[in-house]
């Protein structure tokens, strides 16, 4: 987003914003490719294939095909956190926002890590 001369928020910069219909987590990105590259077979892989050429973009009338890969991306997201981190106590389980993006990083940075 780009500013208007006098450094303020003008009308375009918030109709820029509004209609921003990226992926609002910005760990589709670094997940993605992730999941890409682990071998999956049958219902996995089918699944999983929705998210090839997808473009992160989540618009509310966006094709079938954009929506099931963003439907699924958080389905999967949602899991790997809950699953990961189970043994977490109730009041420390991860919600998804930034913060677990930034504990996912460096393991997916290292596959091999244990």
């Amino acid at each position: 987003m780009e500013r208007s001369a006098n450094g303020k928020i003008s009308a375009e910069d918030v109709r820029q914003m509004q209609f921003d219909n990226r992926n609002r987590n910005g760990f589709a990105p670094t997940l993605v490719p992730a999941l890409l590259a682990d071998n999956a077979d049958g219902d996995v892989a089918a699944a999983r294939d929705l998210l090839k050429g997808w473009d992160f973009q989540q618009p509310a009338d966006s094709p079938a095909r954009a929506s099931s890969a963003a439907t699924f991306y958080y389905a999967i997201w949602r899991h790997l956190l809950l699953r990961t981190l189970d043994e977490l106590p109730e009041d420390r389980k991860p919600n998804g926002n930034d913060r677990w993006w930034e504990v996912f990083r460096a393991p997916l940075a290292t596959p091999g890590s244990p």
